[in-house]
């Protein structure tokens, strides 16, 4: 008996609205894979892309902090707490 590999693979780029991402594009040609079977963890930048809600294409949605974006140099990092400092 031949068994396939049983791979994970972690795809991003989940986004399938106006500008497209890759990542399910991705995934249907990963599970076309004849040579091996695959779990698929969906990694997302935030929590509206639609790509983590298709639970057919993905076993494990999931938002990562670290894949958030950098803040800009004018941006604030810090929550405002209420408090001043002086």
């Amino acid at each position: 008996m031949n068994s396939k590999p049983q791979l994970t693979i972690a795809v991003t780029g989940l986004n399938a609205i106006d500008s497209p991402g890759p990542g399910v594009a991705v995934i249907r040609a990963l599970r076309e894979a004849e040579s091996f079977d695959c779990r698929i963890i969906g990694l997302a930048y935030e929590s509206l892309e639609p790509g983590i809600y298709m639970h057919d294409i993905v076993e494990k949605p999931t938002t990562s902090p670290t894949l958030q974006p950098e803040p800009k140099p004018d941006e604030p990092t810090e929550i405002y707490s209420g408090k001043r400092k002086n």
